[in-house]
């Protein structure tokens, strides 16, 4: 919880970034996303009921919003990081 209040925090102090909500875990994010559809969505990769993992795979089947910044290469490559972190590396 602090470091979702810091990040809200963090956020907030932007002028053109406005917070519009928060989940205490895995099927509130998929809630509040389905309700909210913010344009950008941070998300632990640990959280109760439903890790961030399989909470962002839920998302993009239920609220799905196209990528369009990201080429195939930058896909994988943005894999390898989360392979990294989920290994301990």
């Amino acid at each position: 919880m602090v470091v979702r209040q810091g990040l809200r925090s963090l956020l907030s102090a932007e002028a053109d970034i406005e917070v519009v909500g928060e989940a205490e875990n895995g099927l509130d994010a998929v809630a509040q996303t389905c309700k909210l559809r913010p344009d950008v969505i941070t998300m632990d990769l640990r959280m109760p009921r439903m890790d961030g993992f399989e909470a962002t795979k839920e998302i993009m089947i239920q609220a799905p919003t196209p990528d369009h910044h990201r080429d195939q290469q930058h896909r994988r490559c943005q894999c390898r990081i989360v392979d990294a972190h989920v290994a301990g590396r």
